[in-house]
């Protein structure tokens, strides 16, 4: 079979425009998952800043309360070095102890995102969170 020239023209033209539009195609998948991973990457940022601040929060609450136990529990030292005799102060929580989170560190670690913070932001988060089990 005899292809003319223009024939192969018109192939190397459709062949040009199969291909241009794959390749936009794939262009524009990359455009739309890389976008997805930004806003996964911001959720992620915002649920990592409000873990921190609620945890935080939580660090001050139990400051305060291990702080106003110290006088308390001079005063039951006292008493057992006075009287031989132990008593809890009122208002003791042997059990209280902070509870911190790191369910949006894991969700970064796990989502991938966390590779897509800076170095310094991944070691400060890393050495923040690091012993924590819940």
């Amino acid at each position: 079979m005899k292809v003319r020239s223009r024939d192969g023209k018109g192939l190397i033209i459709d062949f040009v425009l199969v291909v241009a539009g794959v390749m936009l195609a794939l262009a524009v998948d990359e455009w739309r998952e890389e976008s997805q991973r930004d806003t996964q990457t911001r959720k992620v940022v915002d649920a990592l800043a409000e873990e921190v601040q609620r945890n935080a929060d939580e660090l001050t609450r139990s400051l305060a309360y291990y702080r106003s136990m110290i006088p308390e529990l001079k005063q039951s030292i006292a008493l057992m070095r006075d009287e031989g005799q132990w008593q809890w102060p009122e208002g003791f929580d042997a059990a209280s102890e902070p509870e911190l989170t790191k369910a949006a560190y894991d969700s970064a670690v796990i989502t991938g995102s966390l590779p897509r913070f800076d170095i310094e932001t991944i070691r400060a988060l890393s050495t923040l969170y690091n012993g924590l089990d819940s």
